[in-house]
């Protein structure tokens, strides 16, 4: 085992650029769904400017848009740790694991990477990074109710026993590395 390579406490943090960049886009992406309303209602609707297609489909777009926007500024402005990595487990920082506390390596089973819904923009998959435990209800007893509920129904429908999930493309740290780390401690704790 190569434990020159694990350094403790390691924490993990949000991949600000990215996270500003998507923001940037979609708020673009937002102004045009804006513009293309304004441009598909015309003159006050007259009969030569109207186009109700845009009409409908324009702040309908608009809406999705200003979500995302919204969602990627907050994540971009979180100048916290995400988690953190130490001798005695993983500890999570995010506002609806702060009972949670420390998880013990001993708990950890494992992390895994799933390929979960689709993004608006066609066919690609959003790629969830999961950390599994042996027992999940104690640490989802622990959870505000509403992530409480979000994580079971996650669980349940990809057959997992997961107590934190994040978006991969989210975290400033190379994945493979991060699983490695946490596959060697969890072997290392069970010798």
């Amino acid at each position: 085992m190569e434990s020159q390579n694990l350094q403790f406490p390691k924490s993990i943090y949000v991949n600000k650029a990215k996270a500003k960049n998507e923001s940037i886009i979609f708020g673009v992406l937002a102004l045009s769904c804006l513009f293309g309303f304004w441009y598909g209602t015309g003159n006050f609707f007259t009969a030569d400017f109207y186009y109700p297609k845009l009409v409908i489909f324009m702040p309908i777009c608009f809406v999705i848009l200003l979500i995302e926007t919204i969602k990627k500024h907050k994540v971009a402005s979180n100048n916290n740790a995400i988690l953190n990595l130490s001798e005695k487990g993983i500890e999570f920082f995010n506002k609806d694991y702060a009972a949670v506390g420390i998880v013990p390596w001993n708990e950890i089973t494992g992390v895994t990477e799933l390929e979960t819904g689709s993004s608006y923009f066609g066919s690609t998959k959003v790629k969830e990074l999961c950390i599994t435990v042996k027992t999940p209800s104690i640490y989802l007893d622990k959870m505000e109710k509403n992530h409480q509920k979000k994580m079971v129904k996650f669980n349940t429908k990809n057959s997992i026993q997961s107590i934190f999930n994040i978006e991969s493309a989210v975290l400033d740290v190379d994945t493979i590395k991060f699983k490695k780390t946490i596959y060697q401690m969890i072997e290392k704790t069970n010798i």
